[in-house]
């Protein structure tokens, strides 16, 4: 007898197609309504205290993401920005001052009347000393490049951490069914 119900169950279930939602109209999936029994007393005081607690460090990831976007960072920022434009430019021009000289060495040493390879080995040798300052200056281009991004890094995880801990302080609240921290002090 028993096995004919499981089987009957069975068939009704194969042939529905349907997908059927039980649930709260309107609700949103994922987002409950608080816990679905008080919580204890002694469970409450834990929830209090983790809420406190991340409430003491989102007020410190406030505080560092507000110096991080400070008049002085940005101060510091758009003096490394100009620092880079300034050594990339500079790698620019002595890296075309070393093309140009080489094409004139290139041009003296094989110059049908007259060829001079004393004049073009110094031409050379002038070329590759701006070769070496055209590098000099891409690396620190590319050192004030690397110093910029260390800052939007800083920036970016200074503000991920607020976020981080205003969602724990909203999840704490949440569970204790309070809106602010302020109606915890009682």
């Amino acid at each position: 007898m028993r096995s004919n119900r499981i089987k009957m169950a069975y068939k009704v279930i194969t042939k529905s197609n349907e997908l059927y939602h039980h649930g709260i109209a309107g609700q949103k999936w994922g987002v409950s309504n608080g816990p679905p029994y008080p919580l204890s007393a002694e469970r409450h005081d834990k929830v209090v205290d983790k809420a406190k607690k991340a409430n003491a460090k989102l007020e410190k990831a406030k505080g560092k993401a507000e110096k991080r976007k400070s008049k002085q960072i940005e101060a510091k920022q758009a003096k490394y920005t100009a620092k880079q434009q300034k050594y990339t430019t500079q790698a620019i021009k002595y890296s075309a001052k070393e093309a140009k000289l080489q094409v004139k060495a290139h041009k003296t040493a094989t110059r049908l009347l007259f060829p001079d390879p004393d004049k073009a080995q110094d031409l050379k040798t002038k070329a590759e000393g701006y070769g070496w300052k055209s590098k000099d200056a891409a690396a620190k281009a590319k050192e004030y490049t690397a110093k910029l991004q260390t800052i939007k890094y800083q920036q970016a995880a200074a503000d991920y951490k607020v976020k981080h801990y205003e969602a724990k302080v909203d999840k704490y609240l949440k569970q204790l069914g309070a809106t602010s921290i302020k109606d915890l002090e009682d």
